[in-house]
């Protein structure tokens, strides 16, 4: 009676003996490739929109990385990655020359890197106590970075020669992490911005000779980033939120962003522009032109006084229109060169209804040629994880 009482108590748990021990290696196994999560962090334009950075996480994996690739922006075609092995990348960019490539990093540094082909990009050189996002003059001998104390904590802006890689000035003021920054290319002033609501977001205008801040925009007015300076330092564009005459579907007028055009020395609004998405904006042909993202996934281009539109070009970056609003909004990254000729988008974990190639959730790169007003590639990546 014992007997049969064991073997109905081992048919009722599914194995006993011999039989849970066949299947103990399969659950002793290690992590399997589709639990691998790729994660697309941000990307950066070249000046002259050549090349592409992009800067990615892979979590899920035995150890958590970062990493930084290069790529041919025309050709799809990746050049070189960076050695990143720290976690959470900030910001990334290009020198004005495009000659070298930068990473803000956690540990309180901007490292970088020469472009070049090859499998690794070479480190340059590491600015200490510093992060992102770093603003560079167009000679490319200034650098302007946020000053980062060793226990992580912002302590205002510090001011960088290029030329000897050396520390020229520590100027406080700041209390907080920002995401945008601005110098004027004479290296005078300086613009700082964050649209974070957590943060304290106020812009703040700043004099870079005599180290401190000279005004700060009322937070109720509903100033914030992407900033940009003309190429004469006279004039800077910023957005600013507030009630334009838009309206939402039930005929209730809503706040809306728009591209303001201000004046430094005044301290007063010279034009307000088109509407604005807060995602890239640059000055061209002297001030003359501007370019920045508008809505509905479009990048504009218009006159700088008139404020008249001459180009709007779509650059929505899904296959598929039947998506989500929501979805829409989690592109994990945007930019446009700065003379205006490209732009890119990445995003991934399928979003916008491509099909997956494989089992890691799949990062789509898309770049637009803004002159020819068309996309001129598309390309997955990267699929390849870089050795530890």
């Amino acid at each position: 009676m014992r007997y049969w009482l064991i073997l109905l108590c081992c048919s009722m748990v599914g194995s006993c003996g011999p039989v849970a021990k066949e299947h103990k290696p399969e659950e002793a196994e290690g992590p399997r490739e589709e639990a691998a999560d790729v994660m697309p962090r941000r990307l950066a334009f070249s000046p002259n929109g050549k090349w592409l950075l992009l800067a990615c996480s892979v979590r899920n994996l035995p150890k958590f990385r970062d990493f930084v690739t290069l790529w041919d922006a025309e050709k799809g075609k990746m050049i070189c990655r960076f050695d990143a092995g720290y976690k959470e990348l900030g910001f990334i960019g290009f020198v004005p020359s495009g000659e070298q490539a930068f990473a803000d990093c956690r540990d309180c540094t901007v490292k970088f890197y020469a472009v070049s082909g090859g499998k690794m990009g070479k480190r340059v050189h590491t600015m200490e106590k510093s992060c992102g996002p770093v603003a560079l003059s167009p000679d490319g001998k200034t650098a302007l970075t946020m000053w980062c104390a060793a226990e992580g904590n912002i302590k205002g802006l510090t001011l960088w020669d290029m030329a000897q890689w050396k520390l020229v000035r520590k100027i406080p003021g700041l209390r907080s992490s920002w995401k945008f920054l601005a110098m004027s290319p004479d290296k005078r002033l300086a613009l700082t911005s964050s649209y974070s609501m957590q943060q304290d977001n106020r812009v703040r205008l700043w004099d870079l000779l005599k180290g401190k801040v000279i005004y700060t925009f009322p937070t109720e007015e509903g100033w914030g980033g992407p900033l940009a300076f003309t190429q004469d330092s006279k004039l800077a564009l910023i957005i600013k939120v507030g009630f334009y005459g838009d309206k939402n579907r039930y005929g209730q007028e809503v706040q809306t962003s728009r591209v303001v055009l201000w004046d430094p020395a005044k301290k007063k609004i010279v034009k307000v522009l088109e509407r604005g998405m807060g995602k890239a904006m640059h000055f061209l042909a002297n001030g003359k032109l501007v370019v920045t993202t508008g809505p509905n996934y479009t990048v504009q281009v218009w006159e700088t006084m008139t404020g008249k539109v001459l180009k709007s070009i779509s650059v929505y970056p899904g296959d598929r229109k039947d998506v989500s609003q929501r979805a829409a909004e989690l592109v994990s990254g945007f930019d446009i060169s700065a003379d205006g000729g490209r732009a890119a988008a990445v995003y991934g974990k399928n979003q916008f209804g491509e099909k997956q190639t494989r089992n890691y959730s799949k990062i789509t790169v898309k770049v637009w040629d803004l002159t020819k007003g068309r996309l001129l590639r598309t390309w997955h990546c990267p699929l390849d994880f870089p050795d530890d």
